[in-house]
């Protein structure tokens, strides 16, 4: 019968909540650190490896 609700399950409480960790277990400021320095190496990595991409292209294509 679609006339019924259904329950949704309630939400259990934590309690306190704990510091912002993460799964490596660094702390939230040296893990957003950690984060930019390596999204300004990735992205340094992928524009090589684009100039590359162009450069393989102009020789054998």
């Amino acid at each position: 019968d679609m006339s019924k609700k259904t329950k949704s399950p309630k939400k259990r409480s934590t309690g306190a909540r704990k510091p912002a960790m993460n799964s490596v277990g660094l702390d939230a400021a040296k893990a957003a650190s950690l984060t930019d320095g390596l999204n300004g190496l990735l992205a340094t990595y992928q524009v090589h490896y684009q100039n590359l991409r162009g450069c393989h292209w102009n020789i054998t294509g």
